[in-house]
């Protein structure tokens, strides 16, 4: 009776694939983690400064802008804030 060696070397190669797939999973949930990390910190920044610009009325309707909203919108500083993340 014949060994069959063909059999042995699938199954290590199928370990071996199910070690590197475990890795590269925690890899990527590391770098999805770091990505929903800078969306939720962009949001909260953007969210305050939408609080400190402008002057809300009660049914939510904007009605003027504050000294930050005058800084941020009616100036230069504008085309600072708009083109910085380029």
């Amino acid at each position: 009776m014949e060994f069959n060696k063909q059999n042995i070397q699938s199954k290590v190669t199928t370990a071996e694939t199910h070690i590197i797939d475990e890795g590269l999973r925690a890899y990527m949930l590391k770098v999805y983690n770091y990505m929903a990390s800078g969306i939720f910190l962009t949001g909260i920044i953007s969210l305050f400064l939408f609080k400190l610009s402008v002057v809300m009325a009660p049914d939510g309707s904007i009605t003027g802008l504050t000294s930050v909203g005058n800084a941020l919108y009616n100036s230069s500083l504008m085309w600072l804030v708009m083109l910085a993340p380029l």
